[in-house]
């Protein structure tokens, strides 16, 4: 309503959005850890996504090794 009080709303606004968020968050630590479980159960997938890291390590290497300076202004 245009007339509202803009505080109350503020607040309100506030109060769902902390809400909102404790359920997005709680949702994604849950699935962490049943990932977290899933992986301790398998070590090749830990040896997988090992080496998927390590892949993206090189190439963020080579990426930076290979970048031209800038130029000085």
């Amino acid at each position: 309503a245009g007339g509202a009080r803009p505080g109350l709303q503020t607040a309100a606004l506030g109060v769902l959005f902390t809400l909102a968020a404790a359920l997005v968050f709680g949702a994604i630590a849950l699935g962490a850890g049943r990932i977290g479980d899933w992986l301790r159960r398998r070590p090749a997938a830990t040896r997988w996504l090992d080496r998927a890291a390590g892949l993206v390590f090189i190439g963020l290497g080579l990426r930076l090794a290979l970048a031209e300076a800038p130029a000085p202004r």
